[in-house]
């Protein structure tokens, strides 16, 4: 997390060391200095006594005014042998050997993460991590350059250990005393609060094992109570050990939940010492986490551990109220702005509706992340508004207060997007994102997303739907619906005639509603008026050799108030491919945007997941030039499963017509691993039939046309 300390010290302060309850890892190249100033190069062992030396003496800890670690750079292996916290380090990367072997394409290993959570009697906390790597390949020698983030006034942040250890023993520290404070580098529009100590380990070459000691104590929470340990046992590569310890004290119960662990290993081991009650949960020899299109959220799919002090989120609705309710109560001036802007709205929805776009097309979305201060305190209402930016919980804390101005019932709401599902009994501040939540008048809710700039009423993100969200107005714990699939539509409406030299000439319209037309819209105004051509002419390239747009219109693009249409006009010369006396030809376009990409691979590891529900939905008519008439047609195609709908007819009529119509909506938010095959073959059916073609012939000679 972030913020500058002036004062940040590039070293381990033995007082925070005994007082978190650790007792460092003894290893070359640290200095113990005293307070008369004497710096002593050995390395050391804290128990809870004296702080001993590797030759034999003690010190009081009175007399040690720090410990630094890494000092000197470069310590080579000595002749009797590597020291012993290095040999235990070589003992892994041994006993790990044949995991490794099982996983030779990985660019590198993870032999060990762990992680310890202390929490104190007075409401503070230390994590430690320990993490060992072995760099395999040439992209992971990365792990030289380690960081750490913190926030000012809140943490403090140490790194005890950054060290490159060659397989012969011979280990090169990381300089501490060079730590560097930086920002983040971001891009525009996008500001982070936190700031990184970073720090360089020399020496890291393929072959090498990276070790590095970190540690985070939280001095200043936001709540003495709030204390949320969370741990992921997976990550891109293999991890050969990943361990989990909470220590509390022994009268604090700790209340925890597992996700995708090993039935076997979920319930964690239990110890008692000095008053204190450690929790430790391990798995090993964990696979690499391989992405698949369409999987869950990363941190859906993988093993981890939450924890809290209570159950439910009570405490974290009180606490967040102070602020929102606050943040909500509209100014004089902010109410009166409200209701001159719903002035003559003949209903609470067209109310809704002028609100909404009135907060996307004014005030600038812009990413500030600093701590869980910035997600759940924001700014209040007419500050953001006078500002004209802010990020999501502050557009809605802006949506919320005028609405309150102009009666609506709502309240901003916690949603956690691209990141694990909340749990409705292990609460966590770490939420990434804020929308909004309307009651009507008969008390049913709906929801509305205002971070972004292009979404039509009463549209919202679609990654925000068949998730759970909090609402700490109404204190619930509550699941989004999903809309239903003509919400989130796409459909093309076409109008077609062939010539005689087989030259299809086309006219389309295009309607949106949902994301679809939000993701249209948002990416149309993005393209200066030459590049739209050219993307239009791209897309019509598409369909056939030598395709030309003639023209195109975009309708709406920048009144979000109005549905965004597009119409196309454009030619396919020798479209319909002629042999003899037949011609054959595929509708261009035909449900073009309908593609299947989590179903690339032959076999998956994890279930499908799309954002929501959708429809694709085509339609038109292809009139036939004088002398050719309908030999085939493609069969009609219906497929109603609990996954998707499916319904594809072509018809002739006496006119020298085809008429066409497909429509494709999509029903479930997850596909399970259990269903996928049955799956696999119902889209494939409807993949052929988008692929199938039109059989035409010419008449014989003095043959009226059918």
């Amino acid at each position: 997390m972030i913020g500058h300390r002036g004062s940040f010290i590039l070293s381990v302060l033995l007082c925070l060391v005994l007082q978190a309850g650790f007792p460092p890892a003894a290893c070359p190249g640290t200095l113990v200095e005293l307070k008369t100033g004497e710096r002593l190069p050995q390395a050391f062992e804290v128990g809870t006594g004296p702080v001993r030396l590797d030759d034999g003496r003690e010190l009081a800890r009175d007399q040690v005014r720090q410990i630094l670690y890494g000092v000197g750079g470069t310590v080579a292996s000595q002749a009797a042998g590597p020291a012993a916290d290095v040999q235990e380090v070589l003992r892994l990367a041994s006993e790990a050997a044949d995991f490794e072997a099982r996983h030779p394409d990985a660019g590198g290993l993870v032999l060990l993460d762990d992680m310890d959570y202390r929490y104190r009697p007075d409401g503070t906390w230390v994590l430690r991590s320990r993490g060992v790597y072995k760099v395999m390949k040439e992209d992971h020698k990365s792990l030289a350059d380690q960081a750490m983030a913190f926030t000012e006034g809140r943490e403090r942040a140490h790194i005890l250990v950054a060290r490159c250890i060659r397989p012969d023993g011979e280990v090169f520290a990381a300089n501490l005393e060079e730590v560097k404070i930086t920002k983040p580098q971001m891009s525009p529009g996008m500001f982070l609060k936190y700031h990184y100590a970073t720090v360089r380990i020399p020496g890291v070459e393929i072959g090498s094992l990276v070790e590095v000691v970190m540690e985070t104590e939280t001095f200043n929470p936001y709540h003495r109570e709030f204390f949320f340990p969370i741990s992921y046992f997976q990550t891109g590569d293999p991890v050969f050990r990943s361990r989990l310890a909470i220590t509390t004290p022994a009268d604090k119960p700790l209340f925890w939940e597992t996700r995708n662990f090993p039935a076997e290993r979920a319930k964690p081991a239990e110890s008692e010492k000095d008053g204190a009650r450690t929790y430790t949960w391990e798995l090993n020899e964990v696979p690499p986490l391989v992405e698949e299109p369409l999987m869950p959220r990363g941190a859906d799919a993988m093993p981890y551990v939450q924890a809290s002090l209570f159950e439910g989120w009570d405490k974290v609705f009180d606490w967040i109220n102070v602020y929102w309710k606050a943040n909500t109560t509209p100014s004089p001036e902010l109410a009166s702005q409200a209701r001159q802007l719903v002035e003559g709205a003949a209903t609470d929805d067209e109310k809704v509706a002028r609100l909404y776009h009135w907060i996307q097309k004014n005030i600038r979305y812009i990413i500030i992340k600093g701590d869980a201060a910035t997600l759940y305190g924001s700014y209040p209402a007419h500050e953001t508004v006078a500002k004209q930016f802010g990020c999501c919980v502050d557009k809605a804390m802006v949506f919320s207060a005028m609405l309150n101005a102009v009666g609506i019932p709502n309240g901003p709401l916690l949603i956690n997007a691209g990141s694990h599902e909340m749990s409705p009994r292990i609460p966590n501040l770490g939420i990434t994102h804020s929308i909004s939540r309307i009651t009507r008048a008969d008390g049913r809710k709906y929801y509305l997303d205002s971070t972004g700039y292009d979404s039509r009423y009463p549209t919202f993100g679609s990654f925000n739907q068949g998730r759970s969200c909090l609402d700490p107005f109404d204190r619930s714990f509550d699941l989004i619906p999903m809309q239903a699939p003509e919400e989130n539509q796409r459909r093309i409406v076409s109008t077609m005639t062939l010539d005689l030299d087989g030259t299809l000439q086309v006219r389309t319209e295009r309607f949106f509603t949902g994301d679809r037309e939000a993701g249209t819209r948002g990416y149309l105004k993005s393209l200066k008026p030459a590049e739209r051509e050219k993307f239009w002419q791209s897309r019509v390239n598409s369909f056939g050799k030598g395709a030309a747009l003639e023209s195109f219109e975009i309708r709406n693009l920048e009144e979000v108030e109005k549905p965004l249409t597009v119409g196309l006009v454009y030619r396919l010369p020798a479209y319909a491919r002629q042999i003899a006396d037949l011609a054959i030809m595929p509708v261009p376009g035909f449900l073009e945007a309908l593609e299947f990409p989590e179903l690339a691979l032959a076999s998956r590891s994890y279930p499908i997941e799309y954002d929501s529900t959708e429809s694709h939905f085509d339609e038109g008519t292809i009139t036939l030039p004088p002398g050719w008439r309908v030999r085939s047609l493609p069969e009609p195609l219906d497929i109603k499963t609990e996954f998707f709908s499916f319904s594809g007819a072509f018809t002739a009529t006496g006119d020298r017509t085809i008429a066409y119509r497909g429509r494709f909506d999509r029903l479930a938010k997850r596909v399970p691993l259990a269903a996928l095959a049955a799956f696999r073959a119902d889209v494939q059916r409807v993949e052929r039939f988008k692929k199938d073609r039109i059989f035409l012939v010419r008449q014989e000679s003095g043959k009226k046309g059918e």
